[in-house]
């Protein structure tokens, strides 16, 4: 799913969340637009992986 998102919608952020131990299939598609949660998480780890994802405006720059 995650494929067909990024080839459909160029530049989705995609945050994976599981509970399973073996992660390797999600590592292997993890990059610099996507994060994974492991279960269990807490709230704060998901404020964070949706922060280190979204655009942040730098200072400065007005079109941001």
């Amino acid at each position: 799913l995650a494929r067909e998102i990024r080839q459909s919608k160029l530049g989705q952020k995609i945050v994976f969340v599981t509970g399973f131990a073996e992660t390797a299939s999600l590592d292997s598609l993890h990059g610099a637009d996507s994060r994974v949660l492991r279960k269990p998480f807490t709230h704060q780890d998901l404020v964070q992986a949706i922060d280190s994802l979204a655009p942040h405006p730098s200072s400065g720059d007005p079109s941001n």
